[in-house]
């Protein structure tokens, strides 16, 4: 998607590697090109905790988001999502 003044790009992955394991390698990989950790966020659908999370990371004007599919994870088929995005959240990143 990209409209100019915002955009988002991202994937999914299905890996059988353990959540901590993936956050430790993207950790790692952003930090190496200076991305700062933002925060997390727990996922929320229909009002209940599957165990998913949002790990948000930026720099200057972009976001990156790395989301668990949590205890969704077979009913949607991937295990984590990473995407790039600017415009969409308002994460003044300093």
């Amino acid at each position: 998607m990209d409209k100019g003044r915002q955009g988002q790009i991202g994937t999914v992955y299905d890996s059988d590697q353990t959540a901590d394991a993936i956050k430790a390698h993207y950790e790692a990989e952003l930090s190496k090109r200076g991305w700062k950790f933002l925060k997390i966020e727990k996922v929320i659908y229909n009002g209940r905790d599957y165990g998913g999370q949002h790990v948000f990371y930026c720099k200057d004007i972009y976001t990156a988001d790395l989301q668990f599919a949590g205890e969704q994870e077979q009913q949607f088929g991937w295990t984590y999502s990473f995407s790039l995005s600017w415009g969409l959240y308002d994460t003044a990143c300093s």
